[in-house]
């Protein structure tokens, strides 16, 4: 459906270049003369031949191509009227003129005067974006008409001297041009935006705010945004046309920049692209700030700078063998080309028809469409990239899955011979195991004897130790106590004895001093306390063994 739609605009095109390029010279002569800046233009509406027929004269037209902008320009021009038709229509095509000042004399007399400016669609006679300038004026009277043009952009004044059939035809036929064009970029506009979300390829995004910016720019320029957008709107209507130049230069280089892959293919140039979308930025802050001329004459120099970079980088990607850089020159080469014919057209090099008029629409429908193939044909080599990737991949995995096989096939071996070495290694390990078990029971039992033989060495010595202290004392005390008998036995005598008391009392007393009686005494308590301390020390030692038998 898509090709079928771009063979009938193809054949309608050379229909037009075939029906609207025929000179209309051959109906009417131009006599111009220029004096003092103004342009005077005496035209003479003439006949082809006696059987003359209204419905058969289409006009005259004389396009005034001043060149310079942001200045105001005269026009005047003449008219004789030699024909029947009264209602005289003078058609401006160029809807992008700031204000237009107009002046009609006939045979004379001022009968007509008045302005029109962009954003006063709805005072005109006619609400459409060109300016269209009816009048009355009868057969073999002269008009003397001026024109006074104001412009921020270059002024170019399209002149058609018409009826009003012919008129209504000519804006009607271009009107359906326009919407046709229109018709296909927004069918290429969704068309691609529907791909950005089915495939997520950043190219897509900068591709549909490239038609977006194209699209806006063409309705502007050509009157559309104006009439149907902000009819009223006097700031929009003036400021428009540098401010969408510069948005669409930036949506251009950046889908430039994906689509081409500077950054990797021309980094260079790819400098060059980011300098122009500065200089683009900074046009567009000048068209916010209503500096309209200069920021027209940046954009203007911007796009050029940016076309000759954007040729040179897709040439060189295309020496290389890109595909991509080679459907890019040819859609941008198609899109140039509609440029130039639209600019030779202006300073009246070609003829001015629809063909012309409209170029640029034909060749950026044209170059929307080659993208739009381009772009497909970008996701088609990804996919045969893809596509031989995953085969590359496959064979890959195929080859990895051989070496995986042999390589367990070696391992299983290794595993199995190690496996035989391991039990073998594991029997003799349990023999020496067995082998250390016992080593380790008799070390244990030796132990064990070595143990007991310290800790009863060690009991016999702590136990010898109050033992012999005990022993040492008992022959000490059975001297005291053997002394302490024979002093009780001498005083029993002496206490037998009929002798004075006192006489005893004082033998008695000689014997403890003869046997040291309080020393003696003295002595045995210690001995005994001796004992009792070895005996205690003793005690303690087996009670610490009834213990220590216990412990786990």
């Amino acid at each position: 459906m898509t090709r079928n739609t771009y063979s009938i605009l193809f054949i309608f095109i050379i229909y037009c270049t075939q029906s609207f390029s025929q000179s209309k010279a051959q109906f009417y002569e131009f006599k111009a003369e220029q004096n003092n800046g103004q342009i005077g233009d005496v035209v003479t509406i003439t006949t082809l031949d006696e059987n003359y027929n209204p419905v058969s004269v289409k006009g005259v037209q004389k396009v005034i191509n001043i060149g310079s902008n942001n200045k105001t320009v005269t026009i005047g021009f003449s008219l004789i009227n030699r024909t029947e038709i009264k209602k005289i229509i003078i058609h401006i095509s160029n809807p992008i003129i700031d204000s237009l000042a107009y002046q009609i004399k006939i045979n004379g007399k001022e009968t007509n005067m008045g302005l029109h400016t962009q954003f006063s669609m709805n005072e005109r006679d006619y609400k459409h974006q060109n300016f269209i300038i009816p009048f009355e004026l009868d057969a073999g009277d002269t008009a003397e008409i001026t024109l006074t043009v104001n412009s921020s952009t270059p002024i170019i004044v399209p002149i058609d001297i018409t009826d009003e059939y012919h008129l209504l035809k000519n804006i009607s036929l271009r009107d359906l041009i326009s919407g046709i064009y229109f018709g296909i970029m927004l069918i290429m506009f969704l068309y691609n935006l529907f791909i950005y979300f089915a495939v997520r390829d950043i190219s897509y995004i900068y591709y549909v705010n490239y038609i977006f910016g194209v699209a806006i720019t063409q309705s502007i320029l050509h009157g559309y945004a104006n009439r149907f957008f902000w009819p009223n709107n006097e700031w929009l209507s003036l400021n428009m046309v540098p401010i969408s130049g510069a948005v669409v230069g930036i949506f251009t280089i950046f889908f430039v920049k994906s689509f081409l892959q500077t950054k990797q293919n021309a980094p260079k140039l790819n400098i060059l692209l980011n300098f122009i979308i500065i200089i683009d930025l900074i046009g567009l802050l000048l068209g916010i700030l209503e500096y309209r001329a200069t920021s027209y004459s940046v954009v203007d120099i911007t796009a050029g700078l940016g076309s000759i970079i954007v040729l040179t980088i897709a040439t060189k990607m295309y020496r290389k063998g890109s595909r991509a850089a080679g459907f890019f020159l040819l859609s941008w080469s198609v899109f140039l080309f509609s440029v130039i014919i639209f600019v030779l057209k202006n300073y009246g090099i070609l003829p001015y028809n629809l063909f012309t008029v409209h170029s640029m629409q034909f060749g950026s429908a044209i170059e929307a469409s080659l993208l739009s193939f381009a772009l497909a044909d970008k996701i088609n080599t990804y996919r045969k990239e893809k596509d031989k990737a995953q085969v590359d991949a496959l064979q890959v995995a195929q080859e990895n899955e051989k070496i995986v096989r042999d390589q367990n096939i070696m391992l299983e071996t290794k595993v199995t011979e190690r496996t035989q070495e391991l039990v073998l290694t594991n029997s003799n390990l349990e023999v020496a195991l067995d082998d250390l078990k016992q080593t380790q029971s008799q070390l244990v039992e030796q132990e064990k004897m070595a143990s007991l033989g310290q800790l009863t060495a060690g009991i016999a010595h702590e136990i010898n130790n109050p033992i012999n202290f005990v022993s040492s004392n008992v022959n000490p005390l059975k001297r005291d106590f053997n002394m302490l008998i024979e002093l009780f036995s001498r005083i029993e005598v002496i206490t037998q004895d009929d002798t004075d008391v006192q006489v005893k009392m004082n033998q008695i007393s000689s014997l403890k001093k003869e046997f040291d009686y309080d020393y003696l005494i003295g002595e045995i308590f210690a001995l005994l306390k001796g004992i009792e301390e070895g005996s205690t020390r003793t005690a303690e030692i087996v009670k610490g063994l009834r213990i220590f038998s216990r412990l786990d």
